[in-house]
């Protein structure tokens, strides 16, 4: 590992320099979820990826390369100096389009949708974070959550048999779908089965759904090529064997004896698979091949070391001399036309009053 940095000016630019004398590229990353601790994507927290080092501060003024993940955060604008500036689009297309206009602040966008509008998209999965080791009893964020060292080593007693993690939510096809098939799953194994989900089951972490079983039925709420996410990486950590139902092609990502696919529009082939995988000693068998998948989980797919091959990248590519100039980045909301904020403010407005009225009705 790279000893402690320390910081030193050349130019407009400012850098990091180890004892070895190796400069450090200055990542900036900014996201809709502040307060998450990116952190413990890293080897004891230690915020540094292949040369690239990560700075996680709303106030980032200055940095080699601007990485924002979901959303420019906040209401405003701000100005920020950066040579480059890249958008992780974290959302599928079926469940949110970003505003071309919004996207062109940006040098570079990463996203899974083939239908982005922008000069310069980088089509690849996201290795988005995992929630898996998060929180604590009461369900509030653990200021020292499970990091990558933890999973590193994890490996927990498997001393139940089939979990699977579903809510009441149903605002789009794939969670509808995904709420269909865990009643399915619910009536056809019985209590052989252990359904959890907000508004069903309640639990304070997935460590609880995960940890303790051999199998986990994980569905994902999108079926886009190269979209995945915590849905599969969670299992893979806690060496839980997936049964998934979601992206495509995963098995370009991930060893074919590390999971097995089903397809929860077909109910009834994708129950018959999942008897035969739980009546089996599949889980045993696949361990080594379980505990490969979370070293890609941990080392090649980690949101981190994506972001900080592109970093190299860009760091040897020629710019215009004015790039690293000051850049006054916006919030999507500020490209939206009048009319649309005026909607999405309604909406908020309805969606409060009716949780208030079924707070007024529950009681």
């Amino acid at each position: 590992m790279l000893s402690e940095p320390t910081a030193f000016t050349l130019g407009s630019i400012i850098y990091a320099k180890t004892r070895e004398n190796k400069q450090l590229i200055r990542a900036g990353f900014l996201s809709s979820a502040p307060s998450w601790n990116w952190s413990r994507q890293f080897r004891n927290f230690h915020p540094e990826w292949d040369g690239v080092r990560f700075l996680f501060s709303e106030q980032i003024e200055s940095c080699d390369v601007l990485f924002v993940y979901d959303a420019v955060p906040g209401n405003s604008a701000f100005k920020v100096r950066a040579k480059h500036r890249v958008f992780i689009a974290s959302e599928p297309s079926s469940v949110k389009s970003y505003l071309p206009s919004f996207l062109n602040q940006f040098d570079r966008v990463l996203t899974t949708d083939q239908n982005t509008k922008h000069l310069n998209v980088v089509f690849s999965q996201l290795g988005l974070p995992w929630l898996v080791g998060a929180w604590d009893s009461d369900g509030k964020l653990l200021d020292q959550p499970l990091g990558y060292s933890d999973f590193e080593q994890f490996s927990p007693a498997k001393t139940k048999h089939l979990s699977i993690v579903t809510s009441n939510k149903a605002f789009t096809e794939g969670h509808r779908a995904r709420l269909a098939f865990a009643d399915r799953i619910k009536a056809y194994f019985g209590s052989d089965v252990d359904v959890f989900g907000r508004g069903i089951n309640g639990f304070a972490d997935k460590l609880e759904v995960l940890a303790p079983y051999r199998y986990h039925i994980a569905i994902e709420n999108s079926t886009s090529s190269n979209y995945w996410t915590e849905k599969l990486a969670d299992p893979f950590l806690t060496l839980t064997y997936p049964i998934y139902h979601g992206c495509p092609n995963i098995l370009e990502y991930f060893p074919a004896q590390s999971v097995t696919q089903i397809n929860i529009l077909n109910p009834d082939d994708a129950i018959q698979k999942i008897k035969k995988i739980i009546d089996s000693d599949e889980a045993e068998r696949a361990l080594p091949h379980l505990q490969e998948a979370r070293k890609l989980v941990l080392n090649d797919h980690n949101l981190f070391a994506i972001l900080a091959k592109l970093a190299n990248e860009l760091a040897s590519e020629t710019i215009p001399q004015d790039r690293g100039r000051p850049y006054r980045l916006k919030p999507e909301r500020s490209f939206q036309p009048r009319f649309a904020k005026l909607g999405n403010a309604g909406k908020r407005l309805s969606r409060r009053l009716t949780k208030s009225l079924t707070r007024f009705f529950e009681h």
